[in-house]
């Protein structure tokens, strides 16, 4: 008979049989292929990156290796996996890039300083300095290091090619990147060709640079030379024009209307892509409920051509901003996702109204007169401010959670007062201001029974 647990949990006991014994399992009496996918669950890159839950801290990965010492048989399963991953180490004179990366970038890292610096299983190791400003001191420059995964190179490279635009493309003409592939396993074995581009071809996003070398003087650090036509690829697209604000703003307009086309043929989330794309075109990333806002100081002159000729950049994206907001709320309306409709609205209006005040919150004390302020503003984005104070209170109106009844009557009616203010012609907001009206004098009339 078999042995189903200890007698205390409703199983059957085994005479001669401790509860222990019965249900002891061997882990190697599992099959190979379940004992990889443990491995692969606690030691992968994919299953080890971690988002801060306090404070502004960006992304890490943790690895416990733990398992690696319970036996020297798991061991050696195990750490074919952990071998599978695929490290890059960062270098560079100045401790501040590390810091600028951590708080600014979504690139997660595995550790700094000192650990990074006597790390030494990597497959990619990334130098960069600048030869004609600071002396190159291997030893100095180990201090400020830091190891990630492949998967970040993306998002790290573009980073750093936003943070070159937003210095006026000044920052990255001093810069010589250096990159030296290395096998960390095998020390003589050649990087297969899809993982040098894995590793390589990133950087190609990177441009302006002083100099891009996989070398010094003519030899591969470690032997190891980056293919030919992986590195024509990278050169080639780092020599790629990057597009002007005109054009990034045309790129934007252009996406907009493709937006306002798919929703009228009732295409409501094809249009909620191209309006993500419009707002990737003007360099703010949305990931869900996330943004990611870069290249502020790009815009900040005239325009040379295009509809907004003389009008200055930064001003014509804020408008953009505005009309992709109230237009992605829009489309959340149409898809019936008022919880996300509400989410892109009432962000939105807080941080318009924290610009002017001390405030967070939709309503309360200083709401009315805030909206009178703002409206005084001269500003060509008023319609669709109107329009996204309109629809949030669509939203918010539809959202049926405990935890928002509270407020939900008094932030509905400051949307439809603001939405009244902007929009005093529209005769469906008309109606919703005297409606509210109708409804905040019936609340003081059962105040005063």
């Amino acid at each position: 008979m078999a042995c189903l647990g200890p007698q205390s949990r409703g199983g059957i006991a085994c005479q001669g049989v401790s509860p222990v014994q019965a249900t002891r399992i061997s882990f190697f009496s599992f099959p190979p292929e379940v004992r990889e996918h443990i491995y692969k669950i606690l030691l992968r890159s994919v299953n080890n990156r971690y988002h801060a839950t306090e404070g502004d801290g960006g992304p890490y990965y943790h690895f416990d290796l733990r398992i690696l010492r319970v036996s020297r048989l798991i061991r050696h399963e195990a750490i074919k996996v952990f071998q599978d991953n695929v490290f890059v180490k960062i270098t560079t004179p100045w401790p501040e890039t590390l810091l600028h990366v951590y708080s600014e970038s979504s690139t997660a890292m595995v550790t700094t300083g000192l650990q990074a610096s006597y790390f030494q299983s990597y497959h990619l190791r990334v130098y960069v300095d600048a030869p004609n400003l600071t002396p190159w001191s291997a030893a100095t420059n180990e201090v400020y290091s830091m190891i990630t995964c492949v998967e970040e190179l993306d998002a790290l490279t573009r980073l750093w090619h936003f943070s070159n635009l937003n210095g006026l493309r000044q920052i990255n003409p001093h810069l010589r990147l250096r990159l030296d592939l290395q096998n960390p396993h095998v020390r003589h074995e050649r990087i297969p060709k899809a993982l040098q581009r894995r590793l390589i071809l990133p950087f190609g996003n990177v441009k302006d640079l002083h100099s891009t070398e996989f070398n010094f003087h003519g030899k591969p650090f470690f032997g190891h030379a980056v293919d030919e036509d992986v590195r024509e690829t990278v050169i080639r697209t780092q020599n790629l024009p990057t597009p002007t604000p005109e054009e990034c703003i045309a790129s934007a307009l252009a996406h907009k209307e493709a937006g306002n086309q798919k929703m009228q043929a009732k295409g409501y989330n094809a249009a909620l892509q191209e309006y993500f794309k419009a707002f990737e075109a003007i360099h703010i990333f949305i990931k869900g409920r996330k943004r990611e806002i870069h290249c502020d100081n790009y815009y900040a002159h005239q325009l040379r051509s295009g509809v907004y000729q003389h009008l200055y950049g930064h001003y014509v994206r804020m408008m953009l901003r505005i009309q992709l907001v109230a237009n992605t709320v829009f489309a959340y309306i149409k898809m019936e996702n008022w919880e996300e409709a509400y989410f892109w609205g009432r962000r939105s209006v807080v941080l318009f109204r924290s610009t002017m005040t001390n405030s967070e919150e939709i309503g309360g004390p200083g709401w009315e007169e805030w909206v009178n302020e703002s409206y005084a503003l001269v500003f060509g984005g008023k319609e669709d401010m109107g329009k996204l104070f309109y629809r949030t209170a669509l939203a918010a109106r539809k959202i049926d959670r405990a935890d928002y009844e509270y407020k939900k009557a008094m932030e509905i009616d400051s949307l439809i007062m603001a939405a009244g203010k902007y929009l005093g012609d529209d005769p469906l907001v008309q109606a919703e201001v005297n409606a509210m009206h109708i409804r905040q004098m019936a609340r003081k009339g059962n105040e005063n029974k």
